[in-house]
């Protein structure tokens, strides 16, 4: 039983690691609609990019960071990625929302 035990312990954490190094089994556990906002700080636009996308017509919006929406320029440059212009807002940090059906997450980044 032991060693049963010994075995089982030691096929665990090898999996595990060969999981955590993204070599074996990244086909079947890559995170869907991972977003990346860059350059982050920024000082005349920023992109934001939806990684392995399951998203069809995303909604994004930014606010202040006292919540207040704020019009600016949202342009597709390709089926996952967003230009927003921020040329004109004042320093400071805002907040990107986006959302569709069952999405809805928020990210900072720093306008300087």
């Amino acid at each position: 039983m032991k060693k049963l035990l010994t075995i089982a312990f030691v096929l665990f954490f090898a999996i595990t690691l060969v999981n955590a190094q993204g070599s074996a089994f990244s086909a079947d556990t890559e995170k869907e609609n991972v977003v990346k906002i860059y350059p982050n700080p920024a000082t005349s636009e920023v992109q934001i990019e939806i990684v392995n996308s399951t998203l069809i017509a995303p909604s994004i919006s930014i606010h202040s960071i006292i919540g207040n929406k704020i019009n600016v320029q949202l342009d597709r440059i390709k089926p996952n990625i967003f230009k927003v212009e921020i040329d004109n807002l004042p320093p400071g940090y805002y907040l990107v929302v986006i959302k569709e059906k069952d999405f809805n997450k928020t990210f900072k980044f720093l306008k300087r």
